[in-house]
């Protein structure tokens, strides 16, 4: 099949979602499928020229090396990557499947002619859905197209759709690569080490993260605390280490000595760095963000807390400390939970699925 996925801007930086489909495309290349990724060279929504202009710029960059344009992730040599000044259909290639990837697509391009094969949506957008009160109405009208396929992504964005209006088919959760995150229990701190994501949009919960950890520190000063992210990191105390722009390896690494794994997010459509962190053996410390629920459960692989409450996460992660027959319970079942989400069974879903609606 030929085959295309479409991504609303580049992102210079790792985003769980872009990031999953970047998979599905490596992984669909391997088996045989010509597979185009489309990028915007910056907002869909940019005015004329400054989308000129950053799409001159990407795509001087991708004629040299193609990796300097996305060095956080390696597409597979035979994925086309293509960078256009905005998102249109004179700008795509012919394909027999026709990928959106948010509302954003949805939005521009939801009425593709024929030629661009049959319409897909695979939808993450509960968390701008539940954030971005000025963009609902428009998130919710992009969904409500008949001509496009959804695909859900968990439990929480099936709810959405419903509650929406939107049919929807199947549900395609993502899946780990058995190759980038395992367990290594030789990797484990003698110390107690305690990590979470550092990123800056407003629904990760960052500051709620921050102060759990000032909690712990003043109560537990001696335990490590770390934290991952990549930008401009700002307001992290210095009792805090900060790891920048990892690797998928150092990634892993990290994720394998670390104790307990702090996910602070008020939404989230899945949250793949938890599901990250439970299959390298960290015991999950979440909010009840939503997309979690698939696959954490409280009291049994993990500890749930409210959303933007310091307190209860710093209680729970307190409990995790002091109880270390609690933690190797939670491990142990956190470990059986992730290994139930393959890659490989993922996209032989997302496959089957596409090859059956054409």
């Amino acid at each position: 099949m030929k085959i295309n996925f479409i991504l609303p801007r580049l992102a210079l930086r790792p985003v769980g979602g872009y990031k999953v489909i970047y998979q599905y495309a490596n992984e669909l290349s391997i088996r045989g499928h010509q597979v185009t990724v489309v990028h915007s060279a910056s907002s869909p929504y940019k005015k004329f020229f400054v989308s000129h202009a950053h799409w001159l710029v990407a795509n001087v960059i991708l004629f040299f090396k193609r990796n300097w344009i996305l060095r956080w992730f390696l597409l597979h040599e035979d994925v086309k990557l293509v960078i256009v000044p905005y998102l249109n259909e004179l700008f795509l290639p012919n394909a027999d499947a026709t990928v959106l990837t948010s509302w954003e697509t949805s939005e521009l391009l939801g009425n593709l002619p024929g030629k661009f094969g049959t319409l897909f949506q695979i939808v993450y957008d509960y968390k701008f859905w539940m954030s971005q009160d000025e963009n609902r109405f428009r998130i919710e009208e992009s969904l409500l197209n008949n001509d496009i396929k959804h695909i859900a992504t968990s439990s929480v964005v099936e709810k959405m759709l419903m509650s929406i209006g939107v049919e929807y088919e199947i549900t395609i959760r993502a899946g780990l690569s058995e190759h980038d995150f395992f367990f290594e229990p030789g990797l484990k701190s003698k110390q107690p080490l305690i990590l979470f994501p550092a990123r800056t949009n407003s629904t990760k919960g960052l500051s709620t993260a921050v102060e759990a950890m000032k909690i712990i520190h003043s109560e537990n000063p001696e335990v490590k605390i770390e934290c991952f992210g990549s930008g401009k990191i700002r307001n992290i105390p210095q009792f805090i280490k900060i790891h920048r722009n990892l690797s998928d390896v150092e990634l892993r690494n990290l994720y394998n000595r670390a104790s307990i794994f702090v996910f602070p997010s008020t939404f989230e459509g899945f949250g793949l760095p938890a599901l990250e962190a439970m299959s390298c053996g960290c015991v999950v410390v979440s909010t009840k963000c939503g997309g979690i629920d698939d696959f954490l459960k409280d009291g049994i692989n993990s500890l749930l807390v409210a959303v933007n409450d310091p307190i209860s996460m710093a209680s729970a992660i307190a409990r995790l400390l002091s109880d270390n027959h609690l933690c190797t319970q939670l491990r142990s079942e956190s470990l059986l939970e992730s290994s139930t989400f393959r890659l490989k069974l993922t996209v032989d879903s997302l496959e089957r699925y596409v090859v059956e609606s054409l």
